[in-house]
């Protein structure tokens, strides 16, 4: 059975695009690439902001020619990166330093809380999207894991990218980012929809398995092994039909409203559910420093 992709722990190592990818933040699904992309400027024109908009930015080859070049970019949640923190000026007036994309770059700050995952170091010099204490420089992590300010049209530095992944996405057990429930216990899904994903599965009771549904969404289960269970019994917002299902069957039908693990007991049985959040496309805000 595949699983939410928030019940993965930071420094987990999950596939997308047929690229290897660093967890930093479960709550957020951010990543960052393992690997490297290749050497180029952060600027060709020595600008020292991330800037999608500017062709000779690194920014704009992110979020064009390397997204475009993706599968799966479905997945990709647009989102508002903080260059730098807002500033106030005399008239008090409060200026915000962001932009929009899809991809950006780790901060010093990423790299700070997973670079022991590395062994403490960098294979190779890449770049970070923390400018320089006086916004002149950009910062780049060195071979030995450092930090560094360097010029924004300096060359021989390597790309990882950063990413948050939209919510409501699934791990296969392989690690492969997915929007896919996968299977329930070892049935592969079969029939009945909730959103866009299968969630009519076959399985058999001694197999403990967990049912992953989605928050506030009806669902359709048919489980093998417990039609003992009297028709029309109820628990916490689920209830059994067993009078069309045939022999040996029951089906479990209802909508759990609350996110996380729930347990309920129906007869002699307990039926374990993980409830994560509706898959939506609403923008993530996240503040570099």
């Amino acid at each position: 059975m595949n699983r939410a992709f928030n019940t993965a722990l930071v420094g987990d190592i999950v596939n997308f695009a047929g690229k290897q990818w660093i967890v930093l933040d479960p709550a957020t699904s951010y990543v960052m690439e393992v690997g490297f992309e290749d050497a180029r400027p952060f600027d060709s024109a020595a600008a020292s902001y991330f800037d999608p908009t500017k062709s000779s930015n690194i920014g704009n080859w992110l979020n064009t020619t390397f997204y475009n070049g993706l599968p799966n970019k479905e997945y990709i949640q647009n989102t508002v990166w903080t260059l730098r923190p807002e500033m106030v000026d005399s008239e008090g007036v409060v200026h915000q330093f962001t932009v929009t994309a899809n991809f950006a770059l780790p901060t010093a700050d990423d790299w700070a809380n997973i670079k022991h995952y590395f062994g403490w170091m960098s294979q190779k010099a890449f770049w970070t999207f923390s400018p320089d204490t006086n916004f002149e420089f950009n910062k780049l992590i060195g071979t030995n894991g450092g930090g560094y300010p360097v010029a924004a049209n300096s060359t021989g530095v390597y790309v990882r990218p950063v990413l948050h992944f939209k919510q409501g996405l699934y791990l296969t057990p392989g690690g492969d980012v997915t929007d896919s429930a996968g299977t329930v216990g070892s049935a592969e899904i079969a029939n009945g929809s909730i959103g866009s994903q299968h969630l009519s599965d076959i399985v058999k009771m001694n197999q403990s398995p967990v049912f992953t549904v989605v928050q506030g969404q009806s669902f359709n289960l048919v489980v093998a092994g417990s039609e003992d269970l009297a028709d029309g019994l109820s628990s916490g917002g689920v209830t059994v039909r067993n009078g069309d299902i045939g022999d040996g069957y029951i089906q479990l039908s209802g909508v759990l409203p609350t996110n996380g693990i729930q347990v309920l007991k129906l007869g002699g049985y307990s039926f374990v559910f993980q409830v994560i959040p509706a898959p939506n496309t609403s923008t993530v805000t996240a503040t570099f420093n």
